[in-house]
């Protein structure tokens, strides 16, 4: 019997490294709904940080493309530059579905979708705002604006940061709109700020005889820089904090991925051509769009959490312990034996 309970044991442990390594992609918790993660806009999450550069997968759309990335439920979403939109599986990059707005340059979806109630929300360069279903992809309605749609600012404890091709980062007071502070960069400011831990994190675009390819973080509470680090061209990507990590695409083809705190360069990935769109990450993986077609998803999943929420690693821990205890019981059972009174002679 206690070989048997022993076999049992040894073979809980062999089983165990299985539930670390199973489980679903993110719950609720994890997605990354919209531009810059959430309706705060401000390009943060409590996810785990994707550590390394491996490529998990990617997906060939054949076309340039500009918009973010949205990921809720195992599934991402993204537009191209050619009206397409595709819901693409998480985990392994497979094509859920892809449906076309327009076969029209003018149909160009630069602006990034925005997921909530099993809907998809987003804008068009043709000036149209479109509601598709998320799970079909079929058109809901469609709202016509008078000019093009793309992308937005960052609105965080009471104030505005938002930047200007006038070269300009503000800050403002969302209150009443007045000025609280403004930083001049050398290049226009495409990039959308990320606003996190008292910090507002932003690229530069070139711009003319300007030259400025910087990353900044600025201080957000009086717009003094802290850090630069400088790229190889223009920043027009709108940056991701996650876990002390920042996350960021350039003009010259590479995304960066840098220590928030000092801006050390932590990985750099070499795409096919141009990144513009902000990166979105998600249960330890960051997920990129460039204009050599692809989209990306680097890290290793090293967070899997099941699709209740709660990571698998904890669910095989207790698994294992509570296997450990009921065997250790059984153990001290079998070896009290009732005792046999004897007979009276």
């Amino acid at each position: 019997m206690r070989k048997k309970i022993f076999s049992i044991l040894c073979l809980t442990f062999l089983l165990a490294p299985l539930f670390f390594q199973t489980g679903t992609l993110a719950a609720s918790s994890d997605d990354w709904s919209m531009f810059r993660g959430n309706l705060n806009n401000v390009g943060t999450s409590s996810t785990a940080p994707a550590t390394t550069n491996d490529v998990l997968w990617k997906l060939d759309t054949g076309i340039p493309l500009g918009s973010s990335v949205a990921i809720v439920d195992g599934n991402s979403y993204v537009g191209t530059n050619n009206g397409a939109v595709y819901c693409i599986n998480a985990a392994d990059g497979s094509q859920v579905w892809k449906v076309s707005i327009s076969q029209s340059y003018r149909a160009a979806i630069s602006s990034s979708i925005a997921v909530a109630d099993g809907k998809l929300y987003f804008g068009c360069y043709n000036g149209a705002v479109f509601c598709l279903d998320a799970e079909t992809g079929n058109k809901v309605w469609s709202f016509a604006t008078g000019n093009t749609i793309q992308s937005s600012p960052a609105v965080v404890d009471g104030y505005v940061y938002i930047g200007s091709h006038d070269n300009h980062v503000y800050c403002l007071n969302a209150g009443t709109g007045e000025k609280v502070w403004s930083y001049q960069e050398q290049g226009l400011v495409d990039s959308s700020p990320a606003v996190a831990n008292g910090y507002v994190y932003v690229g530069s675009g070139v711009l003319e005889d300007n030259t400025d390819k910087n990353v900044y973080c600025l201080n957000a509470a009086t717009g003094e820089k802290v850090w630069s680090y400088e790229t190889y061209d223009g920043v027009y990507s709108s940056p991701a904090v996650v876990g002390g990590y920042l996350y960021i695409g350039g003009w010259d083809d590479k995304f960066y991925c840098l220590n928030a705190t000092n801006g050390a360069n932590i990985w750099t990935y070499t795409t096919g051509d141009s990144i513009s769109a902000s990166p979105a990450v998600s249960n330890g993986i960051v997920y990129i769009t460039s204009w050599d077609h692809n989209v990306y998803a680097l890290g290793a999943q090293t967070a899997i959490v099941s699709s209740t929420g709660t990571p698998t690693w904890l669910i095989g821990a207790v698994i294992v312990i509570a296997v450990a205890i009921t065997v250790a019981v059984l153990s001290i059972v079998m070896r009290k034996k009732p005792k046999v009174k004897k007979a009276k002679r």
